[in-house]
């Protein structure tokens, strides 16, 4: 089996003077503790809403208002969460091409490298970068815990039997538990335009080991932690996979910060190697990638703040509601259903003895034994719970989730414009959260293409070789393409998945109807190509005809760009000013041949004839 080696590529070494390495360590151990600090309340939530997604009750036991009460939580949010978590996996992966790429406008130059790219990109994504065990993690934390992390490093697949053997080297996208990633107190921007982010660690003594042999790490300073996080601690208690380590365990930061490191007035982008417990950098080094290789998913927006709301949140008060209202219920049938015996003092019955099915007892009066009930039937009760599970279904949208179609404003007569608009307006429930997954998954696959870039400007060759085994003669295009320094900004990456919730047959139906207008658009532009190119017609009409292909041209890339399906209408689009000059350079060069053989005709006849055969008789 081989290891997978985080590999940060180091391209300058950084030497900042023992003065500076120590006012960095105050800067990021005064920062961490802060950072950590603030969010405690978080990490209070995220436990909470573990706890209710298991439906493990807050309390082992329940002893009110009787002793051994019945204590069930209803897990009405795994009901909601793994419904949204469901469906977001199957759109995304389910649509085939994963990625789309698209030109940004004014590249048309670049149509057979956009494709190459594409290929690869989809290549990749399923062979490489692992991109659906990383979504099926990060897509857990963003609908449970409101918040999502995705990280894409440059890995190396190594094996060593006899012989050391690296296997490959290429980006992976990995997801980052939610609580190892600790934001700036207070922030809320971009994950780029962040001071610092931290991504925690927790490894064992023989992993520093090896990264101090393969690294260079400064170990010998690293202090133990006591234990892991307290979220962390939740997560594998409810898991049934908690368990004493028999090794140390050590609690490493590696902080993504912009840092002035030699006071020169110009903050440098580190990426540093911190142990939280012993206050000491491990590894400093510049950040070796041009951006943060960290994305950021959310379920529920919070204005102003880092981290999101999650569905467990959201139904958390619901759920603690219809538990409570369900062992009331399972209590209230209990006590009806018991018994609390009056007997007679001097019956002679005692007070130990057990009642059961078929029980003699033998009395002098049948009075002096008589039942009472210990509660009423509370027939409201169902309805209670009801109440508060369909109004828990409609703040997170658990029926439009799994209805057809939206009850609420379809019925089995609606004209169809009707029901448009009201599957419109049932999709547009889950567009946020879906479009939040979607944009950091898409993000996600960008960073590997850019992994890839950074290796190629740095001039690996084996990167290249690969790239080139995977496409043949067409990687060149992709290589080429990862060279320009404006790669960002000439080609938008993107899932081929949308907000809307179609089903196969009806993108289908929207590509069979696309399809009919570009026939009848090609077919027009053709009739008016040949008009244009006509040498008989007159200018004025051969300028209509432009300006007809043109807004024509404007037309179907408006109504193309509707269409979810189609990425990259302007592919779809006829020119027609550039064939038209074509055509006209064609017409002239053809004209100026055919002066060109009928001087040289007049030429031959002159020499034949030199006595002037061609002039006039009488």
């Amino acid at each position: 089996m081989p290891k997978l080696i985080i590999t940060h590529p180091e391209i300058e070494k950084l030497q900042p003077s023992a003065e500076a390495i120590q006012e960095l360590e105050r800067f990021l151990s005064h920062n961490l503790e802060d950072d950590l600090s603030a969010r405690w309340r978080q990490e209070v939530a995220w436990r909470e809403a573990l706890r209710q997604y298991d439906a493990q009750p807050r309390q082992k036991v329940r002893n009110v208002p009787v002793e051994n009460a019945p204590n069930i939580e209803i897990p009405v949010g795994m009901l909601g969460v793994d419904i949204f978590y469901s469906i977001s996996l199957q759109t995304v992966f389910n649509t085939a091409p994963l990625v789309s790429v698209a030109l940004s406008p004014g590249r048309g130059e670049f149509i057979e490298h956009k494709k190459a790219v594409e290929d690869f990109l989809n290549w990749s994504v399923r062979q490489e970068m692992d991109i659906r065990n990383a979504a099926e993690h990060a897509f857990m934390d963003v609908v449970q815990l409101g918040t999502g992390a995705l990280f894409t490093p440059w890995i190396t697949d190594r094996k060593k039997t006899k012989v050391h053997k690296i296997i490959s080297s290429h980006p992976q996208v990995m997801p980052w538990p939610i609580e190892d990633v600790v934001l700036p107190a207070g922030s809320f921007q971009a994950v780029q335009n962040m001071p610092r982010l931290w991504l925690r660690s927790y490894l064992t003594e023989w992993d520093l080991e090896f990264n101090r042999k393969t690294f260079g790490w400064k170990t010998e300073f690293a202090t133990p932690a006591s234990a892991v996080g307290w979220v962390r601690t939740k997560r594998e208690a409810l898991g049934n996979t908690h368990h004493n380590r028999t090794g140390e365990i050590y609690e490493v930061f590696d902080c993504y910060v912009d840092y002035d490191i030699d006071n020169d007035g110009f903050e440098e982008e580190l990426l540093v190697t911190f142990d939280r417990h012993s206050q000491k950098i491990l590894k400093l080094r510049y950040n070796p990638y041009d951006r943060k290789p960290i994305e950021l998913m959310s379920y529920q927006k919070r204005a102003f703040l880092g981290y999101g709301m999650g569905m467990m949140e959201k139904l958390g008060p619901f759920q603690q509601e219809i538990s409570d209202i369900h062992n009331y219920r399972n209590l209230n049938m209990l006590l009806a259903n018991t018994r609390l015996w009056k007997v007679k003092r001097g019956a002679g019955i005692p007070e130990n003895m057990k009642i059961y099915p078929g029980k003699q007892i033998t009395m002098q009066n049948p009075e002096d034994l008589q039942g009472e009930q210990m509660g009423e039937i509370y027939n409201s009760a169902p309805q209670a719970e009801m109440l508060s599970l369909s109004m828990a279904k409609e703040l997170v949208g658990i029926n439009e989730m799994t209805s057809a179609r939206p009850s609420g404003i379809l019925s089995s007569r609606t004209p169809a414009t009707t029901a448009q608009l009201g599957f419109a307006q049932q999709n547009s429930r889950f567009v946020a959260p879906f479009d939040s997954m979607r944009f950091g998954l898409a993000n996600s696959i960008k960073q590997g293409a850019f992994r890839y870039q950074e290796q190629i400007k740095s001039g690996k060759q084996d990167v290249m070789d690969h790239i080139n085994n995977v496409l043949g003669k067409r990687g060149q295009l992709v290589i080429d393409m990862l060279k320009r320094e404006d790669f960002d900004e000439s080609v938008i990456i993107e899932l081929t998945a949308t907000s809307e919730r179609t089903s196969s047959g009806a993108r289908l139906q929207s590509l069979l109807q696309i399809s009919q207008i570009m026939l009848q658009y090609w077919e027009k532009i053709a009739q008016l190509g040949a008009v244009a190119t006509n040498s008989q017609t007159p200018a004025p009409m051969r300028e209509i005809a432009l300006k007809i292909s043109k807004a024509a041209g404007e037309l179907v890339e408006r109504i193309a760009r509707q269409m979810d399906t189609i990425r990259d209408p302007k592919a779809f689009i006829i020119e027609f000013g550039q064939e038209l000059d074509q055509a006209a350079q064609i017409q002239d060069q053809s004209t100026m041949n055919e002066l060109g053989f009928l001087t040289n005709a007049l030429d031959e006849l002159d020499q034949q004839n030199p006595q002037g055969a061609l002039q006039p008789t009488s």
